[in-house]
């Protein structure tokens, strides 16, 4: 419809000056109602007014954290209905209740006040800042889905999420947090979970059974992996760097699995089975009491890294022959033996290998030989790490006589001289 006149059709002659005026009145009248609403609705945006309660929720935030000083304070304390225009201030559609406040390195120093009274929250981001104290009570937010804290410096506990059934997105990385890891209850929706470069310790409770990320590493966790085969949709488990014990839980048949890493710990046992692994790219237990084989590794087509130094691994290196995706294959300090296989292609860069300190023999064809040798960086074979041989008594009878023949060989001749 065009605000304005236009050439009117006279389907009807009877009347034309009576229908002409008419259609102007009405095109007058609609244009009008709607310049109108466009007013009301621009209005309503602007002077949309938050509870109370929220106001004072995002001014003690503000307060308690050095806002003047924040890299970007845009709009902060403005005046009522203005809220919703805060720098990192988002509302709902309705623009009645606050929805997310995103502040990531801008600067903000202090403790964080109470979030009770944003029952609305869905996204709350501060990492990156220097901020310390306790991390809030987060019990009455029903409808939060992100909440990340990440590189600040909080101390004391993590907070229990027991019925966030909307919560997906929780980090808390790198911070100096203590106690336990909560038990996961209530948490239908978490998909991933941060909370690396902490304090924490205790056993990893169980893990919620919709989780795709779990990240507790650079801790000091103690106890065993907790079971992972409820775990289908599991895709990227670090727990690296704690003190963790006893056996790898079965993880064969976890086809989302793309990351583990279960590096420096106290893991005992046998590497499990990784059969049906078809997107793991990355599998790290190095550093740790590891025992017997290398188990097959056909099925990881996906492989790309490899880290099993620095155990106590015997037997020979699998078949790598379908891995024509493996750059990194680190195997060094175990006690494997037998000929190196042969490689799928030369996709190993040059040097990002290591297979030292072992026990391995050449392959017999130099063309293999060659290219571990290029993916070591150097000739493997030199640094191979052999048994000393231990004598047998026919041999200590030989040497205990060659011993004695070389000490009467070097013994000096005395003369006698008689005059």
């Amino acid at each position: 419809m065009q605000c304005g006149m236009s050439h009117v059709e006279r389907g009807t002659q009877e009347y034309p000056i009576l229908i002409e005026k008419l259609e102007e009145h009405t095109r007058k009248t609609t244009c009008l109602t709607l310049l109108i609403l466009v007013a009301m609705l621009i209005a309503s945006s602007a002077h949309a007014v938050i509870p109370a309660s929220e106001r004072q929720a995002l001014l003690d935030l503000y307060n308690s954290t050095d806002g003047p000083n924040w890299t970007d304070n845009s709009g902060w304390g403005d005046a009522a209905g203005t809220e919703c225009n805060w720098y990192g201030v988002s509302c709902n559609t309705g623009e009645n209740n606050v929805s997310a406040i995103v502040l990531p390195g801008n600067g903000l120093v202090g403790s964080i006040s109470s979030l009770a009274d944003l029952p609305e929250l869905r996204t709350f981001d501060v990492s990156d800042n220097r901020l310390t104290g306790p991390v809030p009570d987060l019990s009455t937010l029903g409808e939060l889905y992100d909440f990340d804290i990440s590189l600040n410096g909080f101390t004391g506990s993590l907070p229990v999420l027991d019925g966030l059934g909307s919560l997906t997105y929780f980090a808390a990385e790198r911070n100096q947090l203590t106690g336990t890891i909560p038990p996961f209850q209530n948490v239908p929706n978490l998909l991933a979970y941060n909370v690396a470069y902490n304090s924490l310790q205790g056993q990893v409770p169980a893990l919620p059974t919709g989780i795709d990320l779990f990240w507790a590493h650079s801790n000091n966790l103690t106890g065993s992996i907790p079971d992972l085969q409820p775990v289908s949709s599991l895709g990227n488990i670090i727990l690296s760097d704690n003190q963790l014990t006893g056996p790898i839980p079965p993880v064969a048949g976890l086809s989302s699995l793309r990351v583990i890493n279960f590096r420096s710990n106290e893991l005992s046992g046998t590497i499990p089975s990784l059969s049906g692994l078809v997107s793991l790219y990355s599998f790290g237990v190095a550093n740790n009491n590891l025992e017997g084989p290398i188990p097959a590794l056909d099925d990881l087509t996906s492989l790309r890294f490899f880290y099993a130094g620095n155990n106590a691994l015997t037997g020979p290196i699998p078949s790598l022959a379908n891995l024509d995706q493996l750059e990194m294959f680190h195997v060094a300090d175990n006690m494997l033996s037998g000929p190196v296989p042969a490689l799928s292609d030369v996709s190993l860069i040059e040097g990002g290998s290591q297979i030292c300190g072992n026990q391995l023999v050449s392959s017999e064809d130099a063309d293999i030989d060659a290219t571990w040798d290029f993916a070591a960086g150097s000739n493997w074979q030199q640094c191979q790490r052999f048994p000393l041989a231990v004598p047998t008594n026919a041999s200590w009878a030989l040497i205990l006589l060659t011993l004695l023949m070389l000490g009467a060989a070097a013994r000096p001749t005395v003369f006698s001289v008689r005059g």
